[in-house]
């Protein structure tokens, strides 16, 4: 995250962080480099391009899992045309983006004991445990595309 956040503070021609905002349209008071969630807006935009994410969402299972609000609930899902294929010339980094660090919090805040905006946690023996494979697969498609964008050569 780190390197994104650079990038971007240079692009923006910002001090730091603090002052730089995230690549996709957030409201302003949360719109800070410094909130961990627009950090990861940071990697997803320079990782994948709108082609990138629109070639992995090609697949329909793929597709049709992240879009059904009732597979992985109280996380972004992603919007379809109504008849359950991805919109036409969509950007949908800045929703995977939401999604991945939704998932994430009712992930992690099961340590916690409670869940960011009174969303239920996400228990490792639960039904949406068990349904996460087209998320698995999402994060693994980023998780790749952020190591080749960031890869550096062995000595």
């Amino acid at each position: 995250m780190p390197k994104a956040v650079d990038w971007e503070v240079t692009q923006q021609g910002v001090a730091g962080q603090n002052q730089a905002q995230s690549p996709y349209i957030r409201p302003p008071k949360d719109g800070s480099l410094r909130i961990e969630q627009n950090q990861l807006d940071a990697v997803i935009n320079l990782a994948v391009t709108q082609a990138d994410v629109a070639g992995l969402l090609r697949d329909r299972d793929l597709f049709t899992a992240l879009s059904n609000p009732q597979i992985i609930q109280h996380v972004e899902t992603l919007e379809h045309d109504g008849s359950g294929a991805p919109l036409l010339s969509s950007d949908y980094r800045k929703a995977v983006s939401s999604r991945v660090y939704g998932i994430r919090n009712r992930i992690v805040h099961m340590k916690e004991g409670g869940g960011v905006k009174g969303a239920p946690l996400l228990g490792l023996h639960s039904r949406e445990a068990r349904d996460l494979a087209a998320d698995l697969r999402l994060l693994r498609y980023l998780a790749e595309k952020a190591m080749e964008r960031w890869a550096t050569a062995l000595p």
